[in-house]
């Protein structure tokens, strides 16, 4: 509304209020005449001043290229001189080691008095110079930690112990030197010293309890700063350099024997209480607000741990895997619950500790089968993420969870479904294949059923369409294979036997040629079954995209028949094939001639709900 329709609207307000005075005064004058009272005199009506239009807000005014240029060269150029400095510093440490300049004792004295003169020049400027301040601080941290390692653990000019008292001083003190200053770099700088440390100081011996303990302290380090500070690339920064440094370390020396799987586990443990605790520590302690990326790395560090530790107990526990899996349920429902109790408004937080939770319980079973297990969590883990973002309506995590589940459909036909039939033990139908696949049918036909529900968002009904049938030819698929091999096992049993039994080849001859032609057959009449009993559920249920999928498969049953049963078969089992068909196309015919009225008011109701749907 324009500022003149809103006098207008004043003006005609006034008006009747004017009217409404003067009936009133009328009123009231006819009382006091009879009263013998004065009669009053009506006073006018002073209109207030129309209130001022507010404003909109001045927009921020774009950032000149002086400003960009201030400060690119004041605080980025700043941070990589001192990474270079630090960098530097240590190289140069190493090659005086190697060319023997400088005693040990004096090279960590030295290490360490560059380290405090760089925090103490920060200081200084702390006050006039903010970022260069801080990047000098950052440094110096970096500088001690590196001087620190060397005397420790590669020196070894004061003992382990000390040194790792020492480690606990230096990381304490950087981390209430970023929380004073409220500056993420000092951290970051003193962190990324911390990390790179033993890679320029690699001597190239196994040292894993000295390394790793390094490792934990910075990580609790990290830990201690997510207390006071939502700092969360901090975080994934410390996670990405834990994985790296342990990665490292377990390609060059975890196969030396004996494997140290013990100590191993311990520090792996270790990790995942840290990161796993870094994942909620500040939403919960302040009750901050959930985003994508905190549960992006709630998922990473939960598959991150249970990859490794698999990979490191599994050749030594392998009967027990799967009671390992069900133990990272109970955490993750323990979570969920702490979670609950302490932010209860943060609901997808709750439901994605809830999702892993039940990612885990799900693929304990072929785990301690020693099934497909990565599919299968796969799987899992894909459905719970389409259920959370439909929950928390996050388009993100909904994207996540389709990209995963095609990922776990792909890995299900290259890899998973071709098997070994031929081994011993093998069974048709119940084998870790045809397990997998069911799993990944559930998971798809769960996704389709959770996106037909969003009605408030047409465009989400084709996705639920296309899902629908990729679970029906999963299962199509995976049945089909099974009845297939089935088959296969038997001829190759009997083509065995020819191969021994020469006085017997005519009769296996025979017997092979039974058993191929009856496996052609059965993939006619497994697909001719199974168009059928969807007719009947589409019938049923009113649902269309059933009875459509149906007769199209009945098509494709129908073209098998008549062109590879037809040419590839013997008379009795042409006979059988066409005769089988046929029985059942007539009788699908019949439920449609029997049912016609049903199937139209079936049909006009599935087009209103597509209309309304859209509206």
């Amino acid at each position: 509304m324009n500022e003149n329709d809103r006098d207008k609207k004043i003006d005609r307000i006034i008006e009747r209020l004017e009217a409404l005075q003067r009936e009133v005064l009328t009123v009231k004058s006819r009382l006091d005449t009879i009263e013998g009272k004065p009669t009053p005199v009506a006073a006018p009506i002073e209109r207030a001043a129309p209130p001022p239009i507010p404003e909109s807000a001045p927009k921020k005014p774009a950032r000149s290229t002086k400003e960009i240029e201030a400060k690119i060269g004041g605080k980025w150029l700043n941070y990589i001189g001192i990474v270079a400095v630090v960098i530097g510093i240590g190289f140069f440490i190493k090659y005086a080691f190697e060319n023997e300049w400088i005693g040990p004792t004096g090279r960590v004295v030295l290490g360490m008095l560059v380290g405090l003169a760089f925090i103490a020049w920060g200081e200084f400027w702390n006050k006039k110079y903010k970022y260069y301040s801080q990047g000098l601080a950052g440094g110096g941290i970096a500088i001690l930690f590196l001087a620190l390692f060397g005397a420790a653990s590669y020196y070894e000019v004061i003992p382990m112990d000390i040194g790792r008292i020492l480690f606990i001083i230096v990381t304490v003190f950087s981390v209430l030197l970023s929380i004073r200053y409220n500056a993420s770099s000092i951290a970051f700088m003193g962190f990324l010293g911390g990390y790179i440390n033993p890679i320029l100081l690699s001597t190239g011996q196994n040292q894993q309890v000295p390394l790793l303990t390094y490792i934990i302290i910075l990580d609790l380090g990290v830990l201690t700063v997510a207390f006071f500070k939502n700092w969360k690339w901090l975080n994934i920064f410390a996670f990405i350099a834990t994985v790296a440094i342990f990665g490292g370390w377990a390609t060059e020396f975890y196969h030396i024997k004996p494997v140290p799987y013990g100590t191993t586990q311990i520090f792996l443990t270790l990790f995942f209480i840290i990161f796993a605790s870094l994942s909620i520590f500040y939403n919960i302690i302040h009750k901050a607000k959930t985003t994508v990326l905190d549960l992006i790395f709630i998922f990473l560090v939960a598959s991150v741990f249970f990859g490794a530790s698999y990979a490191n107990l599994k050749d030594h526990y392998s009967d027990l895997m799967g009671i390992f899996s069900g133990t990272m349920a109970a955490v993750y429902l323990g979570l969920a619950l702490i979670s609950y109790k302490r932010v209860a408004a943060e609901t997808r937080l709750v439901l994605t500790f809830l999702a892993v939770a039940l990612g885990f319980l799900v693929i304990m079973v072929p785990i301690q089968l020693e099934k497909n297990w990565i599919t299968v969590g796969w799987a899992v883990l894909a459905a719970a993420l389409v259920w959370i973002g439909t929950k928390t309506d996050s388009r993100s995590i909904l994207l996540a969870g389709m990209s995963l589940l095609i990922v776990a459909i792909g890995k299900l036909f290259f890899f998973d479904l071709s098997a070994d039939i031929y081994r011993a033990g093998f069974h048709s139908f119940i084998n870790d294949r045809f397990l997998t696949a069911i799993v990944v049918m559930a998971a798809t036909f769960f996704c389709s059923y959770i996106f037909s529900r969003r009605k408030d968002t047409p465009h989400w009904n084709p996705v639920s369409l296309i899902l629908f049938i990729s679970g029906h030819l999963i299962l199509l698929i995976a049945l089909s294979v099974e009845i297939y091999g089935y088959f296969a096992i038997s001829l190759s049993k009997i083509q065995g036997r020819m191969l021994t039994e020469y006085d017997y080849e005519l009769q296996f001859v025979d017997l092979y040629n039974r058993y191929l032609y009856a496996q052609r057959l059965s993939l006619s009449g497994l697909w001719a079954i199974y168009s059928a009993v969807l007719i009947v559920i589409g019938f049923i249920k009113r649902h269309a995209p059933s009875r459509i999928f149906a007769i199209a498969l009945f098509f494709v049953t129908i073209f098998k028949v008549f062109i590879f049963d037809l040419s590839s078969l013997e008379n009795i089992y042409r006979i059988i094939s066409f005769i089988g068909l046929g029985i059942i196309l007539l009788a699908v015919s019949f439920l449609y001639t029997r049912f016609k009225d049903q199937i139209m008011v079936a049909v006009i109701g599935d087009q209103k709900e597509v209309k309304n749907d859209g509206s």
